[in-house]
């Protein structure tokens, strides 16, 4: 593939916050809170494993939120530090977010956002409104993902244990495995469970 037929554009932002490590991985595999607080009005989870998941997701346009636009994404665990997303939509031969969560100490962590789209050779001369868009994009979803993430620590801290409520106060160790467990009222898998019925085995093993 010649260079010449796609335009790379690449974002990172950096931020350090007074959460546990394992809140920053919650906040990355919770895929319920996308339709709620992100705007994917419609999130179905096609897939989802230990360390994997796929998602097909309708998305808004920065700057255009009256313009949406369907996306298949396949997110991947790296490692226990590094999520990532690799999506592919109408606007970009390839979307691939990089998400790494370092621990600093138990209640402080550094978030590292890297963002990678490859534009189609048709839409190269819109570069430099892409790049506006990536930005407009990750500082929005972040300034939404930190309440969540501060909430989130506070009431762990306290005991909270999802699905039972408080059961001890002052909790020292904060633990997580994906998949989250997730509301049995949640519109999650309606259309996993139209279009893959071998999965319901799966379900069962959940």
């Amino acid at each position: 593939m010649s260079t010449s037929n796609f335009r790379i554009i690449e974002y990172e932002k950096k931020h350090i916050v007074d959460v546990n490590y394992n809140v920053g991985i919650w906040n990355i595999w919770d895929f319920e809170h996308d339709q709620y607080i992100h705007g994917y009005s419609d999130t179905q989870i096609l897939y989802e494993n230990t360390n994997s998941a796929i998602l097909y997701q309708r998305a808004k346009v920065p700057f255009l939120p009256f313009i949406s636009y369907r996306i298949l994404v396949n997110m991947q665990r790296i490692n226990k530090y590094t999520s990532q997303s690799i999506s592919y939509s109408p606007f970009s031969k390839l979307a691939v977010a990089t998400m790494t969560v370092k621990p600093i100490t138990e209640s402080k962590t550094e978030f590292i956002m890297n963002y990678k789209v490859i534009l189609h050779s048709y839409f190269k001369f819109l570069a430099p409104l892409y790049r506006l868009m990536i930005q407009k994009w990750t500082d929005q979803t972040w300034a939404e993902d930190l309440p969540l993430k501060l909430r989130r620590q506070d009431i762990i801290q306290k005991g909270f244990k999802d699905f039972y409520g408080i059961e001890s106060s002052n909790q020292k160790k904060i633990e997580i495995s994906i998949p989250l467990p997730k509301l049995k009222s949640n519109n999650l898998f309606l259309l996993r469970k139209k279009i893959t019925p071998f999965f319901k085995e799966d379900e069962k093993n959940q």
